[in-house]
């Protein structure tokens, strides 16, 4: 005669080492997904840092050229200084920037432009459009980048007939 009570005992440890697995296989899944939430927020505050970063990057770069004189300055543009349709930009460096910034000549050549839409514009301003692209790199190894575009509209009296 089989003794019930022992294969009973048995049953109860098999049944309870398959919960356990059950159980272990869930924690370790969950663990996981979690590791991999991590890296997701840590993914975006960093892209979120850099993009701050070239904003004020920016903003850093207009307020030090406003600063300087006429003469010096990157966003004093003379007529003619760019060439229409050219890739061609202005490098600028301001203190303390981790952006690489470059001072784009929006206008089609040696021309002025009418200047952004306005309640009351006045005759005879013209605009003088520019664009500012600031890039950082972040990340790992500084595998990604982010860039932000700035347009600055420069009011300014326009000496040609157009």
């Amino acid at each position: 005669m089989v003794n019930t009570q022992q294969y009973q005992r048995g049953v109860v440890l098999i049944a309870s080492l398959v919960m356990v697995l059950i159980v272990s296989g869930i924690a370790v899944t969950l663990m996981s997904a979690s590791s991999v939430d991590m890296k997701v927020v840590n993914a975006a505050q960093d892209y979120d840092v850099a993009s701050e970063q070239a904003l004020a990057d920016s903003e850093r770069a207009v307020f030090d050229e406003k600063q300087k004189a006429a003469t010096v300055s990157a966003l004093y543009f003379n007529r003619g200084e760019f060439n229409a349709g050219g890739d061609e930009f202005v490098q600028l460096e301001p203190a303390g920037a981790q952006a690489t910034l470059r001072l784009f000549h929006n206008n089609d050549g040696p021309q002025d432009l009418d200047c952004p839409p306005r309640a009351n514009p006045t005759p005879g301003i013209k605009c003088n459009m520019l664009s500012l692209r600031s890039r950082v790199e972040y990340g790992k190894s500084n595998r990604h980048n982010v860039t932000v575009v700035s347009g600055l509209a420069q009011e300014m009296a326009s000496i040609s007939s157009q």
